[in-house]
């Protein structure tokens, strides 16, 4: 990969990450700013980066690939949240 490439990669990276946060937000009302210091910055960037690039080498154009990436990373905030608030309520007071 060139540094174009590279450069390609990590601003449509940065859309889906954005895009995601939003779409959660939409949904959570939590604003994309505070879920993402809730969240592993590096193994998110790390995940969506994977995906991206697996849908890439199957032959996926880069819109294609985006949007698999978004979805993915979507679902993964979602199923996060909806987890953290299932064991803020389920788990007992502490003294």
């Amino acid at each position: 990969m060139n540094s174009t490439e590279a450069r390609e990669l990590w601003a449509i990276i940065g859309r889906v990450m954005s895009d995601s946060a939003r779409d959660a937000a939409s949904q959570t009302g939590i604003p994309p700013h505070r879920l993402f210091k809730t969240v592993a910055r590096e193994t998110v960037l790390r995940e969506v980066t994977a995906v991206f690039l697996r849908a890439n080498g199957r032959g996926a154009l880069p819109r294609e690939s985006a949007e698999e990436a978004r979805a993915y990373l979507t679902h993964a905030l979602l199923t996060f949240i909806e987890r953290g608030r299932a064991a803020l309520h389920t788990d007992p007071p502490r003294p």
